[in-house]
């Protein structure tokens, strides 16, 4: 895959989906919401999408979300719907069978299906009551911007709701997505020497944790299946709160962690504290922050600094930038 090529298509990715808000806000009047929980339904490799979206729902909307994986849904939890109850179904192409059977289900249960899908006039949609556009997918680039489509089409989503039904809010007036292409460009443009130094230090570790809190930890692990799948190699994506215990006990100069965090991130005091530990453990530390999260970059031995902005529009950012932090990693040598 040409590096260059794929993070190139990132900022296009980000502006499509932005085009998709008119799309959005018709969607979600006609499908007659209901205040109560959001059910959020995906295929296996939509999963982490589907979590961050659920997060930012509850966030700024005020309602109970969850994220569900389509087979355990219809086997498990499909008893618990309401009519009237709210199910995104999120679905690239529309067509895998466990994803059209279990909203087929719900919709016959009353529940009002909303699938978030490219293929209009797939399965899925045709199983939906309403249809969540994603943008077209490109075959080449597929698990890259596929799966940024996904994550930031959820957000947007949950954005676009909020200003629906719950348009008072303050936390609306903080996100910031217009700028999202403008910031993944200049990423491209300005981070390419940083990361490449990054992936060079990395690669020379027996193992990677990215460590992660609020709404980037859905980053984090998509960022992680991404390195298990080019690298074959055992990247994880853990919480702040469970890295704590290397901090302590199983660290080594031949682990790395990467903190995932921003000066806005509502859990960054936790991300200093464990990394300063690790620190001081003698592990090596690395951040994926912006230039105010003074006291995470003061811990870290090397940092990629992104755009500052607000918590939910920085965990896109983040996404990119490990994104491309993965690909520099698969170039050579693996990680372990």
């Amino acid at each position: 895959m040409n590096i260059h090529a794929v993070m190139r298509e990132l900022p296009e990715v980000l502006q499509t989906v932005a085009t998709g808000r008119v799309a959005y806000d018709k969607a979600i009047r006609e499908a007659r919401w209901a205040e109560g929980p959001v059910t959020i339904i995906a295929s296996h490799e939509s999963l982490h999408a589907a979590r961050a979206g659920a997060e930012v729902l509850e966030f700024v909307l005020g309602w109970p979300a969850a994220a569900r994986e389509a087979n355990h849904f219809r086997h498990y939890s499909l008893a618990t719907l309401r009519p009237r109850s709210i199910v995104i179904v999120i679905s690239g192409n529309g067509e895998a069978e466990e994803v059209v059977s279990t909203a087929s289900l719900a919709a016959r249960q009353g529940a009002n299906v909303l699938a978030a899908t490219w293929k209009r006039e797939g399965a899925l949609a045709k199983a939906a009551r309403e249809v969540l556009p994603l943008p077209p997918s490109k075959k080449e680039f597929a698990p890259v911007t596929d799966r940024l489509a996904e994550h930031a089409a959820m957000l947007e989503i949950a954005v676009a709701a909020a200003k629906i039904f719950n348009p008072r809010t303050p936390r609306l007036e903080e996100i910031e997505f217009d700028r999202l292409p403008e910031h993944a460009a200049s990423m491209n443009l300005h981070l390419d020497d940083p990361i490449r130094s990054m992936a060079l230090q990395i690669k020379g570790c027996r193992r990677l944790i990215i460590a992660s809190g609020g709404f980037y930890h859905a980053p984090a692990r998509e960022a992680a299946a991404l390195a298990r799948r080019i690298t074959m190699q055992p990247v994880e994506a853990m919480p702040v709160e469970a890295v704590w215990d290397f901090s302590s006990t199983a660290a080594t100069a031949q682990d790395a962690f990467l903190f995932l965090s921003g000066s806005r991130c509502r859990l960054k005091k936790a991300a200093h504290v464990v990394a300063a530990r690790l620190a001081a453990s003698g592990a090596k530390v690395f951040a994926a922050t912006d230039a105010n999260d003074r006291e995470l970059i003061e811990s870290a031995s090397f940092s990629v600094l992104a755009p500052e902005t607000e918590e939910i529009t920085s965990s896109l950012l983040s996404l990119i930038l490990l994104q491309r932090l993965i690909l520099e990693c698969s170039l050579n040598a693996p990680l372990l």
